[in-house]
């Protein structure tokens, strides 16, 4: 060491000159020892792709980018993932497989008595009555008559709750979805009565209506194609993936979208339910909350990619059957401060998003536009107040 060799008399005119070298040494040696484990992780990444198993790839790249967060931006890297995200097109696969509704009783359902307490205050709505409120309150579900307040029925279904009550069509007194421990289950509306239940097989996610059929994902990487009338499932879609949120359909495109626990937005026609496009969205495991919602020749993802931030994901979907891919980035991503963790909203031809800050924003969308086809058309300025749950009416 320099010590020995230096007086100390000299050492203390010197000592930051010695600092700074012994620094530079420090960094060659990590960019060597970078550089190193780089070729070793894409080496590995493509050995195991060999043997079809993208989850180990995707921890290979996980684990290399932990350690050397500047890596993320590696061309040759990036490349790799690239590799992870077109095999996983390749096991994305469509199962035909038979699954009848049931009408009885839950068999599964602990017996249980329940004494719900409410309060009921100011004149009633004559323009609504008779007709019914579906909320989620807590870990139940509550029918209530939307002219009085008076509580029709409830219905437990567990904390935290897999997905708000969805109605089946946009009529008046429609029916509702429900998603109960590992069931997708229809209930009438005005009495809380179990239409049709359809076992998932495991936990499912928020489901999505697109006229006739229902779609809805379980947290174990499948999407089940629902006949909305009689609940019975024909087939449905396995992915290489965990989920942590249901699905879209796109309200002018043949297509249903499916973004993974990490990484993939993935697209699959809505007739074959073939996979025809995955797209490397980058996000981590936890950072995606919410569904993605797809309008107008468009898909939104909300990736919660900040502790006090969110970006908003905006994609084109290909119009054309020439187009060789389905997605492809359509401008920078809408920086939001907070989390999304409650559903975007289509508005009429715009779309409404707001944070657990109270940031709203309500965005157009240009389907003429080449470049930029989103802007703001509203906003509301984030609160500084502490985090909370905010609903788009």
């Amino acid at each position: 060491r320099v010590p020995k060799y230096v007086p100390t008399s000299i050492l203390l005119t010197i000592q930051k000159e010695v600092d700074d070298i012994t620094e530079d040494i420090n960094r060659v040696r990590r960019d060597v020892n970078q550089d190193r484990e780089l070729r070793a992780t894409i080496a590995k990444i493509d050995e195991l792709l060999g043997t079809q198993d993208t989850l180990g790839a995707f921890a290979a790249y996980k684990q290399l980018t932990s350690t050397y967060p500047g890596l993320e931006r590696d061309t040759d890297l990036l490349a790799a993932v690239l590799r992870i995200t077109d095999r996983e097109r390749g096991l994305s696969k469509v199962v035909d497989e038979s699954i009848a509704a049931q009408t009885g009783p839950d068999p599964d359902a602990v017996p249980q008595t329940r004494i719900v307490l409410a309060t009921r205050q100011g004149e009633a709505a004559a323009n609504l009555q008779a007709r019914t409120a579906v909320v989620l309150v807590g870990g139940s579900v509550y029918g209530l008559d939307a002219g009085t307040g008076r509580i029709l029925w409830d219905r437990f279904v567990g904390q935290p709750a897999p997905s708000n009550p969805i109605p089946v069509s946009s009529e008046t007194e429609a029916d509702h979805l429900i998603v109960e421990r590992e069931n997708l289950t229809r209930l009438n509306v005005r009495t809380g009565e179990t239409v049709w239940r359809l076992p998932l097989g495991a936990a499912g996610l928020a489901p999505v209506v697109a006229g006739e059929r229902l779609y809805v994902a379980t947290r174990t990487g499948r999407i089940l194609e629902v006949d909305a009338n009689s609940g019975a499932s024909a087939r449905h879609i396995t992915i290489p993936q965990q989920l942590n949120c249901g699905a879209a359909v796109s309200d002018d495109r043949p297509y249903l979208f499916q973004t993974g626990a990490h990484s993939n937005l993935y697209a699959f026609s809505t007739s074959s339910l073939a996979c025809e496009d995955v797209y490397y969205l980058g996000h981590r495991a936890g950072t995606v909350q919410v569904a993605p919602l797809a309008m107008m020749g468009h898909v939104f993802v909300a990736e919660n990619a900040g502790k006090d931030f969110c970006l908003l994901h905006v994609l084109a979907i290909r119009s054309e059957d020439g187009e060789q891919k389905v997605l492809r980035k359509a401008q920078e991503p809408i920086r939001l401060t907070g989390h999304v963790v409650v559903p975007m909203l289509a508005y009429g031809n715009r779309l409404l998003v707001v944070t657990d800050r109270a940031d709203v924003r309500v965005l157009n969308i240009n389907v003429n536009a080449t470049e930029n086809p989103v802007s703001e058309a509203a906003a509301k300025p984030a609160s500084p107040d502490a985090p909370l749950t905010v609903y788009p009416l």
